[in-house]
C-alpha cells in the first residue's frame, strides 16, 4: 500500500503496487513547484545582497577615528574593524540600535544622533581596517 513522504506529501508506492502515472505526475508537480519557490528565493536573496556594498573600507592607526553617518534609524549595517592578527570587532546597526557581535578592548564604537564613530588605540600589531556593509551608511574620516 502506498505511503506519503513526510515533507512534501508525495506518493510513495509500495513495491507491490502498480506504477500510477497520475501519482508520478503529481509528485513531479510538487517537485517543480518547490524548485521554483527555491529559485525565486535565491534570486531575491542575491538581489538583496547585490544592493549591499562595502562602504569606505580604510586603515586607521593609533588614536584615529572614522564616523559613519546615516540618514535614517531604519538603516541597517554590519560594521567591522579588524587587524592583520585577527583582533577585531563586529557590530550590527539596525533600527537605531548598535549591538556588539564581537568586541575588542582597543576598538571603541560610539552611537550618536546621526553617526557612529569608531576609534582605535594601541595599534602596535599594525593598522586596523575599518568598514561597513550597508546601503545607507557613509564614512567620514576625522
Amino acid at each position: 500500500m502506498a505511503t506519503n513522504t513526510t515533507n512534501y506529501n508525495m506518493v510513495k508506492p509500495a513495491y507491490s503496487d502498480t506504477a500510477d502515472i497520475a501519482d508520478i505526475n503529481s509528485n513531479m508537480d510538487i517537485i517543480d513547484a518547490q524548485m521554483k519557490t527555491n529559485a525565486d528565493g535565491i534570486s531575491t536573496l542575491n538581489s538583496n545582497i547585490a544592493n549591499l556594498a562595502p562602504k569606505g573600507s580604510m586603515r586607521l592607526l593609533d588614536n584615529q577615528s572614522v564616523m559613519f553617518t546615516f540618514s535614517s534609524y531604519s538603516t541597517s549595517a554590519i560594521i567591522f574593524a579588524a587587524s592583520a592578527n585577527n583582533n577585531g570587532a563586529l557590530y550590527v546597526f539596525s533600527n537605531g540600535y548598535l549591538a556588539p557581535i564581537k568586541t575588542a578592548s582597543n576598538i571603541t564604537f560610539t552611537l550618536s544622533s546621526d553617526y557612529i564613530t569608531i576609534t582605535v588605540s594601541n595599534t602596535s600589531g599594525g593598522p586596523i581596517h575599518v568598514g561597513c556593509v550597508s546601503a545607507g551608511l557613509m564614512p567620514i574620516v576625522s
